[in-house]
């Protein structure tokens, strides 16, 4: 099949590769100059084990290809995938301009451009009703025979998103027709089965299916960080009582690590975004509220026992931060809860050394001279009066 993707950042970018990996033909779309000329390169702009090469070999195989604008040849696509940005704004709720104006732009192309029909599918994360009000615009275009609207939210992981993509737990496509659904099997094929349901359900579901789940998962982090603390009250140990929860088939033994709070891309987003849609349906999400709060106070709690640890206070003293990005095998340091740390303990007058596997130059581009790196643990470690294991 032909597939065209909006978007070459970390959903755009993997998505594109491993549909070419499965033997289809994609098109991946980046307007980012500094973006698009890497790819061009055969170069990723951000790290994800096993993306380098696969991105070289599809290249290659001229299976991939990178483009830096829409054009009316995306209409020959039989999919169109969104895949843009939606980043949290001010007041939590999801930032949707880059995407609706990638709408704007493809339903203008197609009042000019004579094509049978084509899908258009969200796999941004999106709030609910945002595939209805795509549907709305078509049909006030008069193309909604000409452009099929459709949700299939994704579920990478950074750090394992290629392994994620061909082993997916569940395949989820969000459209009100049986067609579409079938262009998606086709478009999965091989890699849905019984072990990997492709659920077919409505745009609205599909929708919030992502944010349930994501902000289910932050939930469980805020849970068994809330729980460390009254471990460390009552003389309790967390690790072996998160272990003993996670014997329980009921609750399972993922996100049960304590640690000093999540962070990234989308769990900090999302549990925002899902706060935000509940508030414009006037229901109060009291639980998603409350995991808000405690991952919020989470990094508080850890510079409070640092400084108890440090005498009262971290004014002069030489703290060693060990891992930046918000996870490991990623060099992706956004809502990263070790910065929130690091700007604790530089406004409380520390000198910041720190070293991270892959996230050493996007850490730099954030600080500058504010701190100090190191390419190993123990040079980083040197002359230290603390060191603060921050990244798993």
């Amino acid at each position: 099949m032909k597939i065209s993707i909006i978007g070459g950042g970390y959903v755009g970018l993997v998505s594109a590769v491993c549909f070419a990996d499965m033997g289809h033909f994609v098109t991946c779309i980046e307007n980012d100059h500094k973006k698009y000329t890497l790819l061009q390169s055969k170069e990723v702009p951000f790290f994800e084990p096993e993306l380098s090469e696969k991105l070289s070999h599809v290249y290659d195989a001229k299976r991939l290809s990178i483009s830096p604008s829409f054009t009316p040849d995306d209409f020959n696509s039989d999919v169109i995938i969104l895949a843009v940005g939606t980043p949290m704004s001010d007041s939590g709720e999801a930032d949707m301009s880059y995407l609706f104006n990638a709408v704007s732009e493809i339903i203008a192309a197609a009042k000019t451009t004579d094509f049978d029909s084509v899908v258009l599918t969200t796999k941004s994360t999106v709030p609910v009703g945002t595939g209805r009000k795509i549907k709305e615009l078509v049909q006030e275009a008069q193309l909604s025979d000409k452009i099929l609207v459709a949700s299939n939210p994704e579920f990478l992981r950074e750090g394992s998103a290629v392994y994620d993509f061909f082993h997916p737990d569940r395949i989820i496509i969000g459209t009100d027709s049986t067609t579409v659904f079938e262009i998606f099997k086709q478009l999965y094929k091989g890699l849905h089965k019984d072990t990997r349901p492709i659920a077919h359900v409505s745009l609205e579901t599909a929708e919030l299916s992502k944010y349930a789940s994501n902000t289910f998962l932050a939930t469980k982090i805020s849970f068994i960080n809330e729980l460390a603390l009254l471990c460390d009250k009552v003389g309790a140990d967390i690790k072996e009582t998160a272990k003993l929860m996670g014997m329980d088939g009921r609750i399972g033994k993922y996100f049960l690590n304590p640690s000093p709070g999540y962070g990234g891309s989308c769990f900090p987003k999302d549990t925002h975004a899902l706060q935000y849609i509940g508030k414009n349906q006037d229901v109060n999400l009291n639980v998603v509220n409350a995991a808000i709060h405690a991952n919020n106070q989470q990094i508080h709690y850890c510079f409070t026992q640092l400084k108890t640890l440090l005498n009262g206070s971290a004014q002069g003293n030489t703290v060693t931060i060990l891992g930046t990005s918000f996870k490991p095998n990623t060099d992706d340091i956004r809502e990263s809860a070790s910065l929130k740390l690091i700007d604790l303990l530089l406004s409380d007058g520390a000198k910041i050394q720190f070293t991270d596997p892959k996230a050493i130059d996007n850490t730099m581009d954030l600080y500058g001279n504010k701190v100090t790196p190191f390419s190993s643990t123990y040079d980083a470690a040197e002359n230290s009066d603390a060191i603060v294991l921050m990244t798993e």
